[in-house]
């Protein structure tokens, strides 16, 4: 029989430990946070509201049975509710969107109860504010205006040491578009080269070719070559049609 009484009781990291912990995930993906885009990266995506969320009111979000659970969330649905009027916006956390709980993965919506209500089902909002927390970093919920977009007209690109390498069709919709003679790599390589090797050596983005943004007016205007949707760390972002980062870097080239 086992004898219980030699088996060491479990401990819980201290603070300290988890900020070990912490810090080193925090900057492995530090570079692709909205927050920390240049002005000029800024320019060539969707116009982005930053709301801070308060360390203090991470662990409240995700336990409703807090006293001051609902004080917390008609805080940050009220700040939301003021930067989209009657308006449609995309919602995400300056790192990463509530698309585990936004119904079609499409977190877009003009009512901050509803945006709060998804980034407080969401797995993927949660590990990112624990993380940020325990790394003792800012991190915010961007409010962004929304884009319409043709089907199968976004893509991952992937940048490394300086060069273009590879791109692939994002695959939520699933959807091929047919381009025709449209050189989307030589397109895409420009993009980076001209807008963003500056800033970023090694990056993976997501362009979308095709898109009209709404304005401050709630128009949708044609926008002037690529979106830049977002950035993502390379090498912890989905490869999208590679198999994974060695087919990345040993083919490259496009997938659609």
């Amino acid at each position: 029989m086992i004898d219980l009484g030699s088996i060491p009781m479990p401990s819980l990291p201290t603070d300290e430990e988890m900020h070990e912990i912490m810090l080193p995930r925090w900057n492995d993906q530090a570079m692709a946070t909205i927050d920390s885009w240049p002005e000029e990266v800024a320019a060539l995506s969707v116009p982005t509201t930053l709301i801070p969320i308060d360390a203090d009111d991470i662990n409240v979000i995700y336990e409703p049975r807090d006293p001051r659970w609902e004080e917390v969330m008609d805080k940050y649905a009220a700040a939301i509710d003021a930067v989209t009027g009657w308006e449609p916006h995309f919602i995400r956390l300056s790192t990463r969107s509530p698309k585990d709980s936004a119904p079609n993965a499409l977190p877009i919506t003009m009512a901050g109860k509803q945006a709060m209500s998804w980034i407080s089902h969401s797995e993927r909002c949660m590990d990112d504010m624990a993380m940020a927390k325990w790394a003792g970093k800012p991190i915010y919920i961007a409010v962004r205006a929304a884009y319409s977009a043709p089907q199968g007209g976004e893509f991952r690109c992937f940048a490394k040491d300086g060069k273009l390498i590879a791109m692939s069709r994002y695959i939520q919709d699933d959807v091929v578009a047919d381009y025709g003679d449209f050189d989307l790599l030589g397109h895409a390589r420009d993009f980076y080269e001209t807008h963003l090797a500056k800033h970023y050596d090694t990056i993976v983005f997501d362009l979308q070719f095709g898109a009209s943004v709404q304005n401050a007016d709630g128009y949708f205007e044609e926008h002037e070559g690529p979106l830049l949707v977002e950035l993502n760390p390379y090498g912890l972002s989905h490869p999208c049609l590679f198999e994974g980062y060695d087919e990345i870097e040993t083919e490259g080239g496009l997938r659609v």
